[in-house]
């Protein structure tokens, strides 16, 4: 017997929930949540994480935010370049071996929450986190579901929403950094990017 349409986000939330519990119920699962930038994925992740905890399973949150390369590397290309913000924004190899390999079958837990900060041009100054056995990983960002990367998500999440919508909430929260939505229509990406 199938289960009847999910009517609220309540709802929705709840049957992903219960999905993502399912994953690897004896080990870790790696989930992405992916999707357009202002797509709405910190949202979601920020939701699911309490429902998920009270069917059982603890979470480790991450962003993809933690692992971006410095500005000029960044920026090599451009700082409005469309090809220049999926091949240079992130570092994917410590993605890999930082987080999704501790949390892959042959992984012990211990993980690094991000490596560098954007926002201060350096690399951050974390230490190894020992997750608990069983933990989902809800991590979420752009380019989650890329080839370098596909290969290690147990459960994909993909927040689809149309360009306007995510124009619109990109300019609400950017707005102060970006000035006007040029650079952002153009990359489709933040301001601090």
């Amino acid at each position: 017997m199938t289960e009847p349409p999910a009517n609220t986000r309540f709802d929705v939330l709840n049957r992903l929930a219960k999905l993502i519990v399912k994953v690897n119920p004896k080990d870790f699962a790696r989930v992405a949540i992916d999707g357009i930038d202002a797509a709405g994925k910190t949202r979601l992740a920020n939701e699911l994480a309490p429902l998920v905890e009270a069917l059982g399973r603890p979470v480790i949150g991450c962003s993809i935010d933690g692992f971006h390369r410095s500005r000029a590397e960044r920026h090599r290309q451009g700082r409005e370049s469309p090809r220049g913000y999926y091949e240079d924004s992130f570092d994917t190899g410590p993605i890999r071996r930082c987080v999704l390999d501790p949390f892959g079958p042959d992984g012990d837990g211990r993980y690094l929450p991000a490596t560098f900060d954007h926002r201060t041009d350096r690399p951050t100054a974390t230490s190894l986190t020992a997750a608990p056995r069983r933990a989902v990983l809800l991590f979420e960002g752009v380019f989650l579901m890329r080839p370098e990367l596909n290969d290690c998500w147990d459960f994909r999440v993909f927040v689809r929403v149309s360009f306007a919508t995510s124009l619109q909430r990109a300019l609400r929260r950017d707005v102060p950094a970006l000035g006007t939505g040029r650079r952002w229509e153009s990359t489709g990406r933040r301001a601090d990017g």
